[in-house]
């Protein structure tokens, strides 16, 4: 089994998660143990590959038992991942299935919302810019703006342009590559 995921399975799980799942099967000191490198690791670093590579090296410094334990807890923390993920699709789909009319209109309407405010926004500040007033647009009031609507439509983050699949390991790169050649 390697680091990288185990490392990968912490992360996306975060430290409460963890040291809950570490207490459900009595492993909680190992489990306090990697929640508390979790978290040191996610107050020193903001880019992801950054947080990935940072904690595996930490994970270097556990003495084998330990690295079983959280090896054997892994399972466990992938089936919580997979929980998470599916009660935030079935919120989701409920929502969009639910007889009452706002419920139902509440998430497409915030999405044309932001949609129409990002448009606004942008034509607005470049049209005073093209006036000589203020600097235009700024990208990221604008990304900011229409993160709602970007987020209806089934964008979750910018791996999802990539032209290669989540697996493969080069989806960001091949994301921000793709955007590169366009320009």
């Amino acid at each position: 089994m390697s680091l990288s995921l185990l490392a990968s399975a912490l992360l996306t799980l975060g430290p409460d998660a963890i040291k809950f799942i570490g207490d459900k099967l009595g492993k909680s000191k190992v489990a306090d143990m990697a929640a508390d490198v979790v978290t040191a690791v996610g107050n020193n670093y903001v880019n992801p590959e950054a947080k990935q590579a940072a904690l595996e090296q930490s994970l270097k410094h556990f003495n084998p038992e330990e690295l079983d334990e959280l090896l054997s807890m892994r399972a466990t923390l992938e089936q919580e991942a997979t929980k998470r993920h599916q009660a935030t699709q079935d919120t989701i789909q409920n929502g969009d299935n639910s007889q009452d009319q706002y419920i139902r209109q509440t998430r497409p309407l915030l999405a044309r919302l932001s949609m129409y405010a990002s448009i606004l926004y942008a034509f607005g500040f470049e049209a005073l810019a093209a006036v000589g007033v203020g600097n235009g647009a700024s990208f990221d009031v604008l990304l900011w703006l229409f993160t709602p609507a970007l987020t209806y439509m089934g964008l979750r983050t910018i791996d999802g342009f990539a032209p290669y699949s989540k697996s493969s390991g080069d989806k960001t790169a091949g994301a921000i590559s793709a955007i590169i050649k366009r320009k």
